[in-house]
């Protein structure tokens, strides 16, 4: 079965990765926005591991979407979150958006990107 987003995927590793690893300041506040320790190259890593090791992601490279939901599902298994998998046909092919929820205290964070990439990107 072949994975890949269509539409806005609602967890992407890349974007995710931004809102989930860091902690947002009060958008009120005056104080700066600190980027934690590490951050930069962690988000590096993401990219890498999508870009160059995974490479192009769509229904025309076989596997490659397999490999991104497992990627990002394993990400998100590491740091607590569960994804749910929300499946769709389209052109013949099966494709997921990934779900899941962070907060619990009265705030919700939604996020959304695309996991998949234009044919020959």
């Amino acid at each position: 079965m072949r994975f890949g987003v269509l539409i806005l995927g609602p967890v992407s590793i890349t974007w995710g990765a931004i809102a989930w690893m860091t902690s947002f300041p009060d958008p009120d506040s005056e104080s700066d926005v600190t980027i934690p320790a590490g951050l930069p190259l962690r988000l590096e890593s993401h990219v890498k591991t999508l870009a160059t090791d995974i490479g192009e992601r769509n229904a025309y490279v076989e596997g490659s979407l397999e490999r991104s939901l497992a990627y990002i599902e394993n990400q998100a298994a590491e740091r607590g979150l569960a994804l749910e998998h929300q499946t769709f046909a389209a052109d013949g092919y099966d494709f997921a958006n990934l779900h899941g929820a962070i907060g619990g205290d009265g705030k919700t964070i939604v996020l959304g990107a695309h996991y998949d990439t234009s044919p020959g990107t």
